[in-house]
Formats: C-alpha cells, structure tokens, sequence
C-alpha cells in the first residue's frame, strides 16, 4: 500500500529534488513502494517518509521502472518465505493519486507494472480524470473507460456512502445515544473516528459533553473548513471539482483532505459533472449566522435524551430550518422545481416504513394529514414569505390570555428570539405575542395543550391564509405506546371543537389565531 495523502506519505522535495521529479516523475511512486516494502507504513509513517524518500531517490537508477521493482520485490519476498517466485502474487494499492505531482504518469507507471496475471493494481481517486489521461493512445484519443491503453481491463468501482447502521452493527455498537451519535456524523469517517475516540475515553459521558468533545476535535484539526459548503449541501446546489483551467477546486480539495464526504451514488461518469458536497451534521454546530439558528439547536436536540417532547422540538425546529433554506433558496441557483431543498443529501430525518435505507433517525414515520376543507390539496405555499422564526410560549394555545402568549423565559426558548429584552422578551422587550404572522411558528411548553403541539399561519399563492395544527406522537414501538387511528380521530374530534369555539365567540376575537385573518 502506497498513499500520496497529506499525512500518509509526506515529502516536500527541495528544489533540486523539485527539478528531478520534473524530468523523472516515476520516483514519486518507486519511493513508496520501496519504503512501504522494507519499512512499512504505520502511523509512524509521517517522521522516517521523508527522510528515507531523500536518502534513496538519488540512488534509484534512471532506468528503474514501477516494474522492475514489483519484480523485485516478489523476488525478495519468495526467498523470504522459501517458494518460488511464481507463487508470489504482487497487489500495488495507490491510494489518493490526484495528489500525486503527476497523477496522469504515476498511474500510467502503476499500470504498466502489469505484465503478467500475477500483478494487479488497485487505484483511489477523487475522480476519473487521472486515469483517463493516463490512458492516452494514438492520435490522443482516450482509451475505452472499460479497458486500459493496452487492452487490460479497467473496472470502476465508485466509493459507497458508508452505512452508518452497519457499520455499528459490525462493531458491536448497541448503545442506542451512540448510534445516533454515529448516524450525526453522516458517515463522515473522520468524524466517526473522533466519535469513537471520545467514546472510549469517557464511555459514561452524557451524549451533550461526547458531542462537544467531538466538536472541539474536529475544530482542532480544522477550523470551520466546511463551513464554505455548507450552504451548497443544505440546499442541494451542485459545485464544480474543476476549475475552467482543469485545476482541483477548493471543494475537490476539500473532499481530498478529509473535510466533506466523498462517498458516491453514481457509476463512472467521464464528463465529471459538478456535485453538491456532503456534510457531517456536526458541521452544523459551528452554524453562526441568524439564517440557520434552527440547525445547531436541531443536532443538540437529536443528541439528547428522546422522549415525547424532545421529538415535538425535533419537529418544530426541523420546520423552521427548512423554511428558512426555502426562503433562501429562492436567491440562489437551486433548482426548486427538480432538487429543491433537502436538508441532508445522506440521511433521512424520517422515514416511513417503506423505505430500505439505514441511515435515518426516525424510521417507521407516518404523516397523517387531516384536510379542512376540499381545497386544501391544491394549496401552495408563497415561499417568498417563509420565515422559519420559533416563538415558544408557556401558555395553552387554545386560550390565549388578555394580551395574548407569554413568552418562555431564555432557557425555555427553542430559539432565541431576535431582540429579545430582559427575561426572554420579544423584540423591544414585550413579553407576549399577540399577533402571529405568516410562516412564523408557535410551539408551546404547556403539558396538556389539548389537541396540537405547534401551530404556523401559512399564505398561499391564492392569497387565501391558512392555519396548520401540528400534532406529534414519539413511540418506541411497544404495544402500550401505540398511537392508533382512535387516537388520531379523537384529537380531530378536539381540535375541531376547539375550533369552533374558538372563530365563534367573540370573546377570543383577539387570539393570535384570530388576528391572523
């Protein structure tokens, strides 16, 4: 196994050096191959690479081929088991090769140390573009992607998002706060790692300080790095890996050295089309700007403890991200109509039991929706006006007091509200909300609010306000847990009279729902 990784094999050649690879860029590849022979490469790699890469470049003789070498060290290796050479099979690993000074001709050397059936050669790259260079045949024209330039069989295989499920399935991980932990990090392997590493250390910790600790780990290693991307992955907006100049871009060098997911669903593609990037949803935590507050609060609440109200608030804040992305999408070059916003490109938030998948928090998710009136099919909501701002307020949503909901106090709040005075006030310090505006969200911390959790007023195109009762129930799947169609109708059956008494007595005409037309 040979790596031309940041980390891995590491070796800045002086300029003399500099000046040889030029002429002779095949040294890049026989140095790792002859250091990973006869030295090996292990997590000490980083501090003898470079030092023995020094000592014995000037000595390989210019002739030398990746071949030549393969030979040799199949040779070296039957003497030291005592077989015949023929018996010796030689697997050249090169990992990253698009960070090779000269990817093009160190992948053509690897290829062609392939002369007979006992050689086989296994290639990382961000992409196929290195490959396809390197197999340039007469008159320029580029080689099958299925076949090598001289015929040898080329076979892709496009690197898999990791399953995070399986994966902690085959490494014995049954803790269920675990789990989510590594489902967070989205299967972002590096992540998954400082996971794994907290998780060792304080195996007893609450899972808020394990995710701090990752956090302060990944922000150690490197500072906000995705944070360029971050908008480009929640809001599906493809980013090129090329420059018009055939350069890596900062994306692709991102995807390089460790700081996106470079997990693929697609088979080989020659054209190279641009790609939105994948994001670890700790990536989230580090989310400063007012448009998406709601997401580092979502990813705190999805590590915690879940229980009832801990998914209503799951809930409440997923809807106030997405409308936010929504408001915003409109601005930018994402396609509403075909990609549309998504908040995670590699992981469902919820599932119904039809989908396959493993990566998904909630699974066996069931959307009820319970129309008022015929029209409610055809409505559209008028995204120019999506907000996604959260008011939490402590009181019952059906009877709202002289002067309308009494805000929560700051350590209630799902979201801190913009210009919040003293004591968790709204703007200009007014402690009650007693008007809801459009796309706006109301959740409310009373225990017993009889019939729904949360509640928005959405505009549609047709001008025509609409107001969304939202009711959610978490089970664990046991039979006493179970939320049946009785339950459903019951809370229809509530709701619907609180309704009624609520848009037919005069006494409630100024209830927030009320004033909202």
């Amino acid at each position: 196994p040979v790596t031309f990784a940041n980390g891995g094999m590491q070796w800045t050649p002086k300029s003399h050096e500099s000046a040889a690879l030029a002429v002779w860029p095949r040294v890049e590849l026989l140095v790792r191959v002859v250091f990973a022979h006869f030295v090996g490469v292990d997590r000490r790699s980083d501090d003898r690479f470079a030092a023995v890469a020094r000592a014995i470049a000037p000595q390989l003789p210019r002739e030398l081929t990746v071949r030549h070498v393969l030979d040799a060290l199949a040779y070296d290796r039957a003497q030291a088991l005592g077989v015949t050479e023929d018996t010796i099979h030689v697997l050249l690993v090169v990992d990253e090769l698009l960070s090779a000074c000269d990817s093009n001709k160190v992948y053509r050397d690897a290829v062609d140390a392939l002369h007979n059936a006992r050689r086989g050669c296994v290639v990382s790259t961000l992409e196929q573009t290195p490959v396809l260079r390197g197999e340039q045949v007469g008159g320029g024209a580029t080689a099958q992607p299925d076949r090598t330039g001289s015929r040898r069989p080329l076979r892709w295989l496009p690197m898999p998002m990791l399953d995070t499920f399986a994966w902690c399935k085959a490494n014995g991980v049954r803790d269920e706060t675990q789990k989510r932990l590594y489902v967070l990090s989205s299967g972002h392997p590096r992540t998954m790692q400082f996971v794994r590493e907290v998780i060792s250390k304080q195996p007893d910790a609450p899972a808020t300080a394990i995710v701090g600790a990752v956090n302060d780990k990944r922000t150690d290693r490197s500072p906000h790095a995705a944070q360029p991307f971050l908008w480009a992955a929640l809001a599906n907006v493809p980013l090129p890996l090329r420059t018009a100049g055939h350069t890596p871009t900062a994306f692709a060098t991102a995807v390089q050295a460790g700081v996106l997911i470079n997990g693929v669903r697609t088979a080989f593609n020659q054209q190279l089309p641009p790609a939105v990037p994948l994001v670890s949803l700790f990536d989230v935590l580090d989310v400063a700007e007012p448009w998406l507050r709601a997401l580092p609060q979502l990813v705190w609440t999805l590590v915690d403890k879940l229980d009832g109200k801990a998914f209503e608030r799951v809930h409440v804040l997923h809807t106030a991200a997405m409308l936010r992305l929504h408001m915003m999408a409109r601005d930018t070059d994402c396609n509403m109509e075909t990609g549309g916003v998504q908040l995670y490109q590699h992981l469902r938030l919820f599932s119904d039991t039809k989908y396959t998948g493993a990566n998904v928090l909630f699974g066996g998710a069931h959307f009820l929706h319970v129309p008022a009136g015929s029209t409610i099919e055809e409505m559209s909501i008028d995204v120019h006006q999506a907000q996604g701002i959260v008011h939490t307020v402590t009181d019952n949503l059906w009877t709202a007091p002289d002067g309308g909901w009494t805000h929560a106090r700051d350590g209630d709040q799902l979201l801190p509200r913009r210009g919040a005075g003293g004591g968790g006030g709204a703007a200009g310090g007014d402690d009650k909300l007693a008007l809801l505006k459009p796309l706006r969200l109301v959740y409310t911390t009373y225990d017993t609010n009889e019939a729904f959790d949360s509640a928005v007023v959405v505009p549609t195109t047709a001008g025509t306000p609409h107001l969304v009762l939202f009711e959610n129930k978490f089970s664990r799947g046991d039979a006493k847990n179970k939320f049946t169609s009785d339950d459903m109708l019951l809370k229809v059956r509530k709701a619907r009279t609180r309704l009624d008494e609520l848009f037919g007595d005069e006494k409630y005409k100024r209830h927030p729902f009320r004033r909202a037309g």
